[in-house]
């Protein structure tokens, strides 16, 4: 591969032929070790990295100052599709004018929920330490670096269902979340629900209480009694999680995409919670954590279930979620 047939490559791999350039100073190890992390259908970093090796060290520099200058300027929010409540903690201690400066690089709508959020630290700083001169192009890829680093870069392979996850757009994305969690309840009713569950929903007073209460009255007799013993564990959980006047059907939803979520890798599993709002995103991780414990030891609902058969009843419900979202009359009885 020639320096010519370098310029072709993908920003992808533009990005992490950078990337290995620096880490380079750590020797060849970290590099391998990095490289073996990407998954299969990938060859071109590697051949990548041996005609990068090859270049002199000049001609690398030429390149790696074309590629900065080159590339166009995306926003931060773009690239991660970051739900905005994650962005706050992150910027938390940054100066004031880089805080002026990652605000410009994202969505207006974002900026102004993320503004609210830090008002009252913003609001009595001087102007004269807001102000930031047009930065250069490298400063700037070097701003989005240090700001991507707080955050996982890892998406899902693609052709599963969690990657379908990260397709979709947000409206659908919290209807599904609506759809997975009723679901779940649904497959928990029968005449036999435990006494423990009949106790815990006594004292739930939420918004969905009626919903939830008339769900729990129609028995599925082709739900498996493994597969309703898994959703009333689900629904077990989330009404501890709940409390009184908690979001149930969500975080019903959310429990049981954490035990999808076993099947994937830890970075992966932010990077799809990146998506939620973090307070939601944040108990799917911890939903995710509980049931990697739960499944390691082999015990309960999470033997009989294999996962691998969830993850295909999700891929088929969030088809039948996107399929009606585009039906105009069924969007507005949603949303009402």
């Amino acid at each position: 591969m020639s320096e010519t047939a370098l310029t072709g490559l993908s920003g992808f791999a533009r990005g992490y032929l950078l990337a290995a350039d620096r880490l380079s100073n750590s020797g060849p190890d970290a590099v391998a070790a990095e490289t073996a992390r990407l998954e299969p259908g990938r060859p071109e970093i590697e051949t990548g990295l041996n005609a990068w090796r090859a270049l002199p060290e000049d001609e690398c520099s030429a390149l790696a100052r074309e590629w900065l200058l080159s590339e166009p300027v995306r926003s931060c929010e773009d690239a991660l599709d970051l739900h905005w409540s994650w962005l706050p903690p992150a910027l938390e201690g940054e100066r004031p004018a880089l805080l002026v400066l990652l605000l410009n690089s994202l969505r207006p709508e974002s900026a102004r929920e993320i503004l609210r959020s830090l008002w009252n630290e913003l609001r009595n700083i001087p102007s004269r330490h807001l102000e930031a001169k047009a930065p250069s192009p490298q400063f700037l890829a070097a701003l989005r670096r240090r700001f991507f680093a707080a955050f996982a870069l890892v998406p899902p392979r693609p052709g599963s269902a969690r990657d379908a996850l990260i397709q979709v757009g947000r409206k659908e994305l919290h209807l599904f979340l609506q759809e997975l969690g009723l679901t779940e309840i649904g497959n928990a009713a029968g005449p036999d629900l435990p006494s423990t569950l009949q106790a815990q929903l006594a004292l739930f007073d939420g918004v969905d209480a009626t919903r939830v209460s008339r769900l729990l009255k129609r028995t599925n007799d082709e739900v498996e009694p493994a597969r309703r013993m898994l959703a009333r564990r689900h629904l077990g959980r989330a009404l501890s999680a709940a409390g009184p006047n908690g979001d149930l059907v969500v975080l019903t939803a959310l429990d049981h995409l954490g035990l999808i979520l076993t099947q994937a890798e830890p970075e992966e599993a932010r990077f799809l919670a990146q998506r939620l709002p973090r307070e939601q995103g944040a108990h799917l991780l911890a939903c995710c954590e509980e049931w990697r414990d739960d499944v390691d030891a082999r015990t309960g609902a999470s033997e009989s279930i294999p996962v691998a058969a969830l993850e295909t009843e999700l891929l088929r419900r969030l088809t039948s979620v996107i399929a009606r979202a585009y039906v105009p009359t069924v969007e507005k009885r949603v949303w009402a």
